[in-house]
């Protein structure tokens, strides 16, 4: 028996997934590249450490969903990465095609959890 919508939840999840995976090499060469510690590369390699996050339609920023499995402080670190390669690309004079992250209220809960 067919389940309705199966297949659209499951290309959203794919999304998300190819999304993540991004997002974790960007920011791991970053790391690399800036000759961050080990132990915050160990962070950074690990795909399910990053927040799948959900872009708001018409504009060029997201929502920061959260993942159960991150501390506060795990979310503080990878928000500091952002704005670093933010500010790297700003100094090289290079734009830069991130989204803006905006912080909700309360957490949004990942779909991936």
């Amino acid at each position: 028996m067919k389940e309705s919508g199966k297949y659209l939840r499951d290309k959203e999840s794919q999304a998300i997934l190819w999304a993540r995976l991004r997002l974790k090499n960007l920011r791991y060469t970053f790391g690399v590249s800036q000759k961050f510690p080990r132990r915050y590369l160990k962070i950074l390699e690990n795909v399910d450490s990053h927040s799948d996050d959900e872009r708001i339609p018409g504009s060029n920023k997201y929502h920061i969903k959260t993942l159960e499995c991150l501390s506060k402080n795990a979310s503080v670190f990878m928000q500091r990465v952002d704005e670093e390669i933010s500010k790297a690309k700003k100094d090289n004079g290079k734009t830069s095609n991130q989204c803006e992250p905006l912080i909700p209220d309360e957490p949004l809960k990942s779909v991936c959890t």
